[in-house]
């Protein structure tokens, strides 16, 4: 089988196993009125991840001096099986979700300013 058939073949299973109102193209009218029902499916993908975050909400660890999000410091999708421990992790996940954050707010590394320190050339 020749490299071609091999993606050929991929992509028609890969089609044949997506939902069949996935395979369906829609018109742009289509489009508005879902836009007009519902805005919230124009948000981006950091709209939806920084949503998620927010839903289950965060905790501040007097302690270890670090917020917790419960998505990740009590996994409520899967019953704590997926729990973090530790400060370093919590401090990742705290990075992760400001980034993610800035990006939902259209405020992606383009869009921020850099103030650089140091003698010219440096």
């Amino acid at each position: 089988m020749t490299d071609s058939q091999t993606l050929s073949d991929l992509s028609k299973r890969y089609k044949e196993s997506l939902p069949a109102d996935l395979r369906e193209t829609k018109s742009f009218a289509w489009y508005l009125e879902e836009v007009y029902d519902d805005p919230r499916v124009t948000r981006n993908a950091h709209q939806r991840v920084a949503d998620m975050f927010d839903h289950y909400g965060t905790e501040y660890d007097e302690e270890e001096g670090v917020v917790e999000y419960r998505l990740a410091s009590e996994d409520p999708l899967h019953d704590g099986e997926n729990t973090f421990f530790g400060r370093v992790i919590h401090e990742s996940i705290h990075e992760f979700v400001n980034k993610v954050k800035s990006g939902a707010r259209s405020l992606g590394p383009e869009r921020r300013i850099k103030l650089l320190l140091g003698p010219v050339g440096s």
